[in-house]
């Protein structure tokens, strides 16, 4: 297993150790180890939801926290797709919110070099995030937080990004049970619904969670 993958597959499962089981992602170029794992997690172990938008991700993300008195997990690329975070990290950190934001870096070895797309993204949060960590090698995980509010993990991925990619890697569960299933609202609600719309002339309908 390459390092990027090694360091990919054990911050999931130490992700997850800590009562994540839902992670919205947000594709791009620096975070593809994790999504890479994500993507091949088995299916019911963990829930996957992808945003093209780093801002109503974490947003999103928040909700769910709060919902499920439980931690989510958002994931970045590297560079100003992190700081979109910010505003959902302020209200999570006001409310008590366990929101994770896990943002993907350039090596360290690139700070302060001027390197494209190379933010200081180490306590990017300040005090909004009540517990931070940076993460190069596994080694780093050693210092693995306590998930008790909003939380950063910012993770140090070198290129080639995903050479020698092993398919059947995944995290060690340690036999965590799976994340519980959504349940859906029965059929029988439909004609509710229809009655609703059919008696309005210009309805505004927000669908969620």
């Amino acid at each position: 297993m390459t390092t990027n993958q090694a360091l990919a597959v054990a911050l999931i499962g130490a992700l997850r150790a800590s009562g994540v089981r839902t992670f919205c992602v947000c594709p791009g170029g620096r975070n593809a180890p994790l999504v890479e794992v994500l993507d091949r997690m088995p299916e019911g172990l963990v829930e996957v939801l992808t945003f093209f938008d780093e801002r109503g991700a974490g947003f999103f993300a928040l909700g769910r926290a709060r919902r499920d008195a439980a931690p989510v997990a958002v994931v970045t690329t590297s560079g100003t797709a992190a700081a979109e975070l910010l505003p959902a990290m302020v209200e999570a950190y006001y409310s008590s919110v366990p929101l994770v934001a896990v943002t993907a870096d350039r090596p360290r070895a690139y700070r302060g070099s001027g390197a494209p797309q190379a933010i200081e993204q180490v306590h990017l949060f300040g005090t909004y995030a009540t517990s931070s960590i940076d993460i190069e090698q596994l080694d780093d995980l050693r210092a693995w937080p306590p998930v008790e509010g909003p939380a950063h993990v910012n993770v140090c991925f070198s290129e080639p990004l995903l050479a020698g990619w092993n398919t059947d890697a995944v995290p060690n569960l340690g036999g965590l049970p799976p994340c519980p299933a959504q349940t859906a609202r029965h059929a029988d609600s439909f004609p509710e619904i229809e009655a609703f719309l059919s008696g309005v002339r210009s309805p505004l309908v927000i669908a969620g969670a």
